[in-house]
């Protein structure tokens, strides 16, 4: 049900390879990542056409991040990933912070909420000094949702041309 590509419970950098095409019903069709440690995504990965299929509960098409765990992504790609719910490319939870310095998330999409990035949890932050999210899909909220009390910061990188029929770019909810 969860992480079909890779389940994470330790320490992970991926610097390069294609994680692609994998199906979870629940939570990160390619990365199902959770307990203490960091998750660094660099280089060339490419994290490519994974899926999540749950309409009530799938997130995080491309990675879900959970429960403590620390997500870094200074390159690499996170493109053409697909949920079911919410969270398309990336969905962070667990309440710690996050960082979002190079890279592309891109072409993601969400059948309800959230295209590019799902902030989930009070006290879960990212913070993003560069790279770009752009053409990510949702019917609701394109690029980024910051909810329930989740934190985002924005001190670089681009936030360009997601598509949603309600709420585009960076929406804020709750908290």
């Amino acid at each position: 049900n969860r992480g079909r590509g890779i389940v994470i419970t330790g320490k992970a950098t991926i610097s390069g390879g294609v994680i692609s095409n994998n199906t979870a019903a629940i939570y990160g069709g390619g990365i199902y990542a959770k307990g203490e440690g960091t998750v660094t995504i660099s280089g060339t990965t490419l994290i490519d056409g994974n899926k999540t299929t749950k309409a009530s509960t799938g997130n995080g098409g491309g990675i879900y991040i959970s429960e403590g765990k620390v997500f870094n992504m200074t390159g690499g790609t996170i493109s053409n990933n697909y949920c079911a719910n919410c969270g398309g490319g990336l969905t962070l939870s667990g309440g710690v912070e996050h960082t979002f310095s190079g890279g592309t998330i891109t072409g993601n999409e969400a059948v309800v909420n959230r295209g590019g990035i799902l902030l989930s949890s009070s006290g879960t932050k990212l913070t993003m000094t560069g790279g770009t999210i752009s053409q990510n899909k949702a019917s609701r909220i394109g690029g980024i949702h910051i909810y329930n009390g989740s934190i985002f910061e924005m001190n670089g990188g681009i936030i360009k041309n997601n598509i949603a029929t309600d709420k585009s770019y960076v929406f804020r909810d709750g908290g």
